[in-house]
Parts: C-alpha cells; structure tokens; sequence
C-alpha cells in the first residue's frame, strides 16, 4: 500500500478518510476523555466518516462526546477487529512517513556567503 493513499476506504461498512492533520486535532480531543481503546478504535470511524468541518462544528459546540457514544452504542461488534487493523495500518502509514529533522550545524567557515 502506498503511503501517499488519499483516498477514501470502506472500513466495517463505514466510508473513512485517511488519516490527516485534522484527525491529530480528533485524536488531541479524545485523549483526555474516559474512553477505552476499543472506544477510542470506533470512535475514530466516526470521526473519519465525518467532514472534518461538521466535527470541529461538533467539537465547538460541545456535542462531538455525545454523537461518538451514541456511535459507539450503536457498533456492531463483530467489525472490532477490521477497525483495530484499520487504525494499525493508519498508524503504520504515518510513522513510515514521518522525516526527522536534523538542526542546522555550524556553517563552515570557509564555504562563501551566498550572495
């Protein structure tokens, strides 16, 4: 799989996004919440099924907790597995994706300035 994929997936029935900058804003808002990771795998699918603007929308006006537990009530069991996969493959996407950058060093003296 290409870790350039941009597309959307079918992931347990649910049309998802690739994960982006907006889902690390999604995933900051869950982490203080008392979900489990179960909780936290699912409620990425609704997060990703959504426009990212409807959940910052959702995120403001205080109702994003609410509309993922009536999600999260609501998930058929038996997609559990595909939707651990789903995110381990997300995760594996961005971490083989990721550039670490090194400070500049010192310019050697002796180079000249660019003019």
């Amino acid at each position: 799989m290409s870790v350039f994929q941009l597309s959307n997936e079918k992931v347990a029935g649910f049309e998802v996004r690739p994960w982006t900058f907006a889902t690390q804003s999604f995933i900051k808002f869950l982490s203080d919440k008392e979900l489990s990771e179960t909780e936290q795998a699912i409620a990425m699918v609704y997060l990703q099924s959504q426009a990212p603007k409807s959940i910052r929308e959702f995120m403001q006006d205080g109702s994003l907790l609410d509309k993922i537990t009536d999600f999260i009530d609501n998930f058929p069991l038996y997609s559990v597995a595909e939707i651990y996969k789903w995110c381990q493959r997300q995760t594996e996407l961005i971490n083989t994706s990721q550039i670490e950058v090194l400070p500049r060093g010192e310019p050697d003296p002796k180079t000249p300035p660019n003019l």
